[in-house]
């Protein structure tokens, strides 16, 4: 079982504003992971983008601060992805509210 979250996002962000998202992978595998990106949707927030993080060594956890503005007023969520050369499509997602 993979451990994929979103841990740190606020609830609430007004338009223009740019806000910080903290995601953590743990890699439960025996071996590195290699080739691992986050492809990180919102939209309404902002257009998709893709954040390369080469490898994830065996048994370790990732942590990493995605920075994001939204530019349009509504309920909206963030959605992020976790591929690697070793497994693909995990997804971890957060509503947020833009004022």
């Amino acid at each position: 079982m993979y451990c994929f979250s979103i841990v740190q996002a606020p609830d609430a962000v007004k338009v223009g504003q740019s806000f910080s998202v903290e995601v953590s992978f743990e890699n439960p595998l025996p071996v590195t992971l290699t080739q691992c990106e986050l492809r990180v949707e919102g939209p309404g927030i902002q257009k998709p983008f893709v954040y390369a993080e080469n490898n994830i060594d065996a048994k370790k956890t990732f942590l990493g601060t995605l920075k994001m503005t939204p530019v349009k007023v509504g309920a909206k969520k963030i959605v992020v992805n976790f591929n690697c050369r070793h497994i693909s499509a995990i997804t971890t997602s957060h509503p947020v509210t833009v004022a």
